[in-house]
C-alpha cells in the first residue's frame, strides 16, 4: 500500500486501509532510523497476506486515534520492528482477535523505545511493563454491531470497555474511537 524510504516522513490522516492482499508487503512500510510516520484517525481493517500490517525497519511509528480491527489470521504482529525504532500510540485499539492465530501487538527485536497512553490490545504481550507503556487495556472492544455503520468499520459499541477507558486524566481524550 504506502512505504515511506531512506529518511522519509509522513502524515496520514483520515485514511482508511481495507481489504488489501498484501502477499509480499505490509500496508505500510518505513525506512530506518530518521524516518517516521504519523497516522491520525487511521482504520486499518481486513487487511491479509502480510505477517504484519505495519513494517518499521527502525523508523519511529506514531498511531493517534487509530483502529486496527478484522485483519484475518496471517499476521503474527500488528506492528514489527526489524530494528529498534521508536513506537508511539495514543487513544487507539489495536485489535486483531483470531483465537489461536492471533498474533502479538507489537514484535521488536529489543531497544525499542515505547510511549503508550490509553491503548486497547488484544495482547499485552512485549509491551506490559515496558518503560513508556500507560494505561494499557487488555481486552475484547465489543464492537458496534447494530448495523449503524458501513461494513468495515469498527466502532466500539455502547457496552464497550473502549468507551471512557481511560477517563478524563490530563491530555487523555475520554473515548477510544478510532
Amino acid at each position: 500500500a504506502i512505504a515511506l524510504s531512506g529518511n522519509a516522513n509522513g502524515l496520514l490522516s483520515g485514511v482508511l486501509f481495507a481489504d488489501n492482499d498484501a502477499a509480499h508487503a505490509s500496508v505500510l512500510q518505513v525506512g530506518g532510523a530518521g524516518a517516521g510516520v504519523t497516522l491520525t484517525n487511521v482504520h486499518v481493517a481486513g487487511n491479509h497476506g502480510a505477517s504484519e500490517l505495519l513494517r518499521s525497519s527502525g523508523a519511529y511509528i506514531d498511531l493517534r486515534y487509530v483502529t486496527v480491527a478484522d485483519n484475518g489470521s496471517d499476521d503474527d504482529a500488528l506492528v514489527r520492528f526489524d530494528a529498534a525504532g521508536g513506537f508511539s500510540a495514543s487513544n487507539s485499539l489495536l485489535h486483531d482477535a483470531n483465537g489461536v492465530d492471533s498474533g502479538t501487538v507489537v514484535a521488536e527485536p529489543g531497544g525499542t523505545t515505547f510511549n503508550l497512553d490509553c491503548v486497547m490490545v488484544h495482547d499485552d504481550t512485549g509491551l506490559a511493563g515496558q518503560p513508556g507503556v500507560t494505561d494499557l487495556v487488555v481486552a475484547d472492544p465489543q464492537w458496534d454491531a447494530s448495523g449503524s455503520y458501513p461494513a468495515g468499520l469498527y466502532v466500539p459499541g455502547p457496552g464497550s470497555p473502549a468507551v471512557d477507558a481511560c477517563g478524563l486524566g490530563t491530555g487523555a481524550i475520554p473515548l477510544l474511537l478510532g
